[in-house]
């Protein structure tokens, strides 16, 4: 079984194992720590989590598999409402709690990265099913960033502070760029 871990600048060892309700976080996923120190993670039972040195575990609303955390506090990833809907991409912060970004026209999508200034990119399906980049920024619809050139699918990974976006396309015969 893995656990979360934090391993301290002047030594000592702190293991991230459980929620204030006593939920156990076992075979821990970890993503940090940002600028901030705060370190977000997933554990098992799907449990997604936000950790800081004053607030402790913070647990994320259910449904929620973390994929990236910024150094503004915001956590992104998938969300999974359970039913009949498929995950969609989503940002959480302290301030505003879940929300969730929608799609490129298609059924599902998934944030991956975000900016300090909370600018957020991933993956959207579009109405034709094709996976396209796209960038939040806070208000209204995603953006799609489109395809380069032969492109089959391509999704945005990272996400500079000055809002220059990377990431990486598929141009078939196992051609990847990035």
């Amino acid at each position: 079984q893995a656990e979360a871990v934090r391993w301290g600048v002047g030594g000592g060892v702190q293991t991230l194992w459980a929620l204030a309700d006593g939920t156990e976080l076992l075979q821990a996923t970890v993503l940090g720590p940002n600028a901030a120190g705060q370190i977000a993670g997933q554990g098992d039972p799907g449990q997604g989590w936000l950790w800081s040195e004053a607030d402790g575990l913070v647990p994320l609303p259910d449904g929620v598999t973390v994929l990236g955390l910024g150094d503004g506090g915001h956590v992104v990833g998938s969300y999974d409402a359970g039913g009949a809907a498929p995950p969609q991409a989503f940002v959480w912060s302290v301030d505003a709690g879940l929300v969730t970004l929608g799609t490129l026209g298609g059924p599902e999508s998934r944030a991956l990265a975000v900016s300090p200034t909370g600018v957020v990119v991933g993956g959207a399906d579009t109405a034709a099913g094709d996976e396209h980049p796209f960038r939040f920024e806070g208000e209204g619809p995603m953006q799609d960033l489109g395809l380069p050139d032969g492109g089959v699918w391509a999704t945005s990974t990272q996400v500079a502070p000055d809002g220059t976006v990377i990431g990486r396309a598929f141009l078939g015969a196992d051609d990847y760029v990035l």
